[in-house]
């Protein structure tokens, strides 16, 4: 975006823009169909700090090709971001990166048909459910671990996550319990 477009929105009494970056990971964004660079959140982090708006990046751990090397991409954005002052607190309260919504490990439905395509695109494997697969060493148990890691990443730099994304992820975590206990109780009213 080109700054008047920073300016208008500011004018328009925008404060606070959602942007989907989902991964640190150039390579991960462009499978994704995200057409921008590390460059261009540089820049739009520069605009929102001198518009005197903020951001709430969305963010997903486990995109299936995510590999080790993409999730450190990750690491290391928050790190730079923080390192540049872009997630520091005025004394209002105000930081151009206020918060990072960490999206569930991505959740598979196999009932949609568009998903067999990615199924098939990305060599998921070991499907079990929405919750349970893998892509190569993209495991279920992986994809836990990286969202442990991130948001250990995420308080060591004092960013803070919204609650409606901590108690999202919360109940991502608990679906293979839900589940379990739903094909019990469908077993039981048979």
């Amino acid at each position: 975006m080109k700054e008047a477009d920073y300016r208008l929105m500011k004018e328009s009494g925008c404060s606070l823009l959602h942007i989907g970056i989902e991964s640190g990971s150039e390579r991960v964004r462009d499978q994704m169909g995200k057409k921008f660079s590390n460059r261009d959140i540089d820049i739009c982090m520069e605009m929102l700090a001198k518009h005197q708006m903020s951001a709430q990046f969305l963010m997903i751990i486990g995109y299936p090709t995510e590999t080790e090397s993409d999730f450190q991409d990750t690491l290391r954005l928050f790190q730079k971001l923080h390192c540049l002052g872009f997630t520091a607190k005025n004394a209002d309260g105000y930081a151009p990166l206020k918060s990072v919504s960490l999206g569930s490990t991505m959740l598979v439905d196999i009932h949609d048909e568009g998903v067999w395509k990615a199924l098939s695109r990305h060599g998921i494997d070991n499907y079990q459910n929405t919750y349970h697969w893998s892509c190569g060493t993209n495991t279920h148990t992986e994809r836990k671990e990286r969202m442990k890691r991130a948001r250990a990443c995420l308080q060591r730099l004092k960013i803070d996550e919204p609650d409606e994304a901590k108690r999202r992820q919360d109940e991502i975590d608990n679906i293979p319990k839900i589940q379990k206990k739903r094909n019990l109780n469908q077993t039981l009213v048979l």
